[in-house]
């Protein structure tokens, strides 16, 4: 099973863009899983699974759960599927003994190896490319985490089952292919958060690490570019159109009475439209045509509705966020006579306590009458006296990011108001971690587009006191490219300068406050002419 049932509260799309197939298959996550079984075909994924060597899956008994751990599985022959998959999608047949002699040395039967080829070697090495991606993982485990090896590339996979049954962990490099089960022999479940990356990954670890101590270092073939016209199969989504909206309702503003809305109601969206993946593609043809009518494919409806919902309540919005009534601000406020700034937090800050101190700048003094604040349209505190700050409750509030607006009114009934946005991190991952958003692993940088824009990602939960980017060239040599000290948020923008045509690694660096180093994977990039 994948072994992950949501996706992580504090994953917040607009920073770290669409949760493609590389981060959903890396970050272990359930229903992506069964969704592209779904749309890959049951009776396709059998016939691949038998091609593989897996002889215990009943077809009679399985569905859509196959992706999630519905159906039992040998480790043999799990650990024999990775190794093809290892071996460019060629497949050995398992075979526990190589060769019998009789008591003279005479060679009585001697295994005879026959290899076929049971998964296209493209398709190969885009999964080696995914699997063996840690960045893409790293916002569900962390960069530092044991599916990785310490000097060499390698493709790895977790899986759990229903409550704790299996934990397992699967992965090779070029060469070797390696399995661990954990369980109890009565198969009985295993104590709660005995997910397979906990109880078998560092089992895995260690030893491959031993196993591969000495042995050259080996790469796994770059896959072919993705040449898909259609943005859903490149992992994109539709392009988005900035539109005005009143900072409290959300909803938009009509052009006819845009110029009569009080700027202190005024607000830019992005809005875009955004469906599932059967909205735009036949399961029977992929590349082909857009469905003419999506709902007659059954799992449309089911599939569609919480996309929908999940664009609305999350910001990302579907469609249009509809009219606001232009008689809402016609009449109710006057000029304001003062004016008012957010002192604390600082914008996109990351709030990891329950309880979020806010404080405001007003001028002129003893003019403002009441301060209300309002959090994503819904008002949480009023402040009536100076210096007008309030502590907001945020238990309950998921983790992810907020709008906070303050409107202040003074005494003659004006309004004015400033907002800002915040990431709440509250019970995340304490681990200390440093990876790229973009560009992409492999990317191919035209010279003419420098200097670029660096993404990343940096935490510590001491603080993180500077970020630093570096270039590693061929020769091993570094050069230190950009760097950014105390930042505000824990997404990044480094600057990369111009830099000659080559093959280069990348590294981005977090130091925590307290000198803690954490060093993100290397990037492999590709700077052209």
């Amino acid at each position: 099973g994948s072994g992950k049932n949501f996706v992580p509260n504090n994953y917040d799309l607009k920073e770290h863009g669409p949760l493609t197939m590389r981060k959903t298959l890396a970050g272990s996550l359930n229903i992506p899983a069964v969704k592209t079984l779904y749309l890959a075909g049951l009776s396709n994924v059998l016939d691949q699974a038998d091609r593989l060597g897996y002889t215990t899956i009943d077809r009679e008994k399985v569905g859509l759960a196959l992706a999630i751990g519905g159906g039992g599985v040998k480790l043999i022959e799990h650990v024999s599927a990775f190794a093809t998959i290892a071996n460019d999608g060629v497949r050995n047949p398992v075979s526990m003994v190589l060769r019998v002699e009789d008591k003279n040395g005479k060679v009585l039967e001697q295994y005879k190896q026959q290899s076929s080829r049971v998964v296209p070697a493209d398709n190969v090495h885009q999964l080696e490319d995914v699997m063996s991606d840690n960045g893409a993982r790293a916002y569900v485990f962390g960069t530092k985490n044991s599916l990785t090896l310490s000097n060499r590339a390698v493709a790895a996979k977790t899986g759990t089952t229903n409550d704790n049954r299996d934990g397992w962990t699967m992965g090779f490099t070029p060469s070797l292919a390696a399995g661990v089960w954990v369980g109890n022999n009565d198969y009985s479940p295993m104590k709660a958060g005995s997910d397979g990356v906990i109880v078998a990954a560092p089992i895995w670890h260690n030893f491959m690490e031993r196993a591969l101590k000495g042995k050259p270092i080996e790469k796994f073939t770059k896959p072919p570019a993705n040449k898909a016209t259609k943005p859903i199969l490149r992992g994109q989504l539709p392009g988005e159109v900035p539109v005005s909206v009143d900072s409290e309702t959300g909803k938009r503003i009509p052009d006819s009475c845009l110029a009569q809305w009080p700027a202190q109601y005024v607000s830019r969206k992005l809005i875009k439209e955004v469906h599932d993946t059967l909205y735009y593609l036949d399961r029977d043809d992929p590349a082909g045509p857009v469905p003419s009518n999506p709902a007659a494919d059954p799992m449309f409806s089911r599939w569609e509705k919480p996309v929908q919902d999940w664009a609305k309540k999350n910001g990302y919005i579907a469609q249009n966020p509809g009219y606001e009534s232009c008689t809402l601000r016609i009449g109710t406020t006057t000029t304001a006579t003062i004016s008012l700034s957010i002192t604390s937090p600082v914008p996109e800050s990351t709030i990891t306590a329950n309880s979020l101190p806010v404080t405001v700048s007003l001028s002129p003094a003893g003019v403002t009458t009441s301060v209300q604040y309002s959090l994503d349209g819904t008002v949480v505190a009023t402040s009536t006296s100076d210096p007008f700050s309030s502590t907001l409750d945020l238990s309950g509030v998921s983790n992810g990011f907020h709008t906070l607006v303050a409107t202040a009114t003074d005494s003659a009934g004006g309004t004015v108001a400033a907002q800002l946005r915040f990431n709440l991190l509250v019970g995340g991952s304490a681990t200390p971690t440093a990876y790229f958003l973009n560009p992409a692993p492999h990317e191919t940088l035209s010279s003419a587009s420098f200097p670029q824009s660096v993404r990343v990602v940096a935490f510590d939960p001491d603080g993180v006191a500077a970020v630093t980017l570096t270039l590693k060239k061929p020769d091993g040599s570094t050069i230190l490219l950009d760097s950014q000290d105390n930042p505000a948020n824990q997404t990044v923008t480094l600057s990369w300068p111009t830099t000659a045509a080559g093959q280069y690694d990348l590294v981005v660096a977090s130091k925590s406050k307290k000198g803690r180093l954490t060093q993100s994977d290397l990037l492999p990039i590709i700077v052209g002419s």
